[in-house]
């Protein structure tokens, strides 16, 4: 029970701090978009050293791991964006407005679904969605965390 509120905790903090970052800037800039990549990886970090089951680690760092992409191109988009390097109607600024909150959203979103999923709900999704051929990096995954858990993480 502990794994399973440790993981949901953890998952409500990584929300709560993206929405600070972002509440702390008055405006989109680079330096929030790249703030909250910052963010992203620090929780990565958190989750997997974390004691929570695999499965739930493996989709919430892929997740996070998005997330950290997608922000930190929308960091350089803005940067340029800002120097003059592109324009506002420059297609990916565009997107970048449309598309990065629905990504926060959905990120979000799923991070939390993820961290409160039963350990066997998890099993049976990650089978269905992880192919035979992902099942190397699933296996190597798995014992790096069991490695870095047996060694200490540092």
């Amino acid at each position: 029970m502990s794994k399973y509120l440790l993981g949901v905790g953890l998952a409500i903090i990584s929300i709560m701090f993206s929405l600070l970052v972002r509440g702390s800037f008055e405006y989109d800039t680079w330096l929030c978009f790249s703030s909250l990549a910052i963010v992203d990886f620090i929780f990565i970090v958190l989750f997997f050293y974390s004691p929570v089951d695999s499965e739930k680690v493996r989709w919430i760092c892929t997740i996070l791991s998005v997330s950290m992409v997608s922000s930190l191109l929308s960091s350089i988009i803005f940067f340029m964006q800002h120097h003059g390097l592109v324009s506002s109607s420059f297609i990916p600024f565009e997107l970048v407005i449309f598309v990065y909150p629905v990504i926060c959203i959905v990120a979000s979103s799923l991070v939390i679904i993820i961290s409160a999923a039963t350990d066997k709900k998890m099993e049976k999704v990650d089978d269905l969605f992880w192919p035979n051929f992902a099942s190397d990096f699933r296996r190597n995954f798995d014992v790096m965390r069991l490695q870095n858990t047996k060694n200490g993480a540092f």
